[in-house]
């Protein structure tokens, strides 16, 4: 038995001679370096995004959503019954990009005609946005945040909005929900 096993580890040393071992590196390092290219040319699935503890998920919410949302709270609250809700804003959504700054500085130089030699520097500023290339190779403005708009105000109108008690809860409940000042909420009854 020890004689066929000698022997088969034989014709496999004998088989890795040194012109056999080339060949089988230079087999396998083809055969990897396929794979290599191969890989590239499938698509890449598309990783999840983390958000690091330290970075604030802040959630949008369309105007009309926020009326909606705040006359459901409104219409809950003991005394008022059907309401109309108004919000009204000092701006738009404002999207910030982030961006780069160049400056450039020109230098001349000119004979004044006096035997001196006048200098002259002239800074110019640029800035561009940074552009990133998302997985699916679509060229984007690098979007540092979304800034959401400030409210001007708010209006309720609602049944039992004459009723000192009912308007002071009405007016409690908005500038909470909306964290703005009592003075920016207006509450009037609704007429019958």
């Amino acid at each position: 038995m020890e004689t066929k096993e000698n022997n088969g580890k034989s014709k496999i040393i004998n088989y890795l001679s040194s012109k056999n071992r080339v060949k089988i590196i230079l087999a396998v390092g083809i055969i990897g370096m396929a794979l290599i290219f191969l890989s590239d040319m499938f698509p890449k699935k598309e990783q999840k995004q983390t958000v690091d503890s330290d970075e604030k998920v802040t959630q949008s919410v369309s105007a009309q959503e926020l009326e909606k949302k705040i006359k459901e709270i409104v219409e809950s609250i003991a005394g008022v019954g059907k309401a109309k809700v108004m919000i009204t804003y000092l701006s738009d959504v404002e999207k910030v990009y982030a961006k780069e700054t160049g400056e450039s500085v020109e230098i001349t130089r000119e004979d004044d005609g006096a035997g001196g030699i006048r200098t002259e520097e002239r800074k110019e500023t640029a800035d561009e946005y940074v552009i990133i290339e998302n997985s699916a190779g679509r060229k984007d403005a690098l979007l540092i945040t979304t800034m959401e708009p400030q409210i001007r105000g708010v209006v309720v109108v609602c049944s039992g909005g004459g009723n000192g008690n009912v308007e002071a809860r009405v007016v409690g409940a908005v500038t909470v929900a909306l964290g703005i000042p009592s003075t920016k909420v207006y509450v009037t009854e609704l007429k019958e």
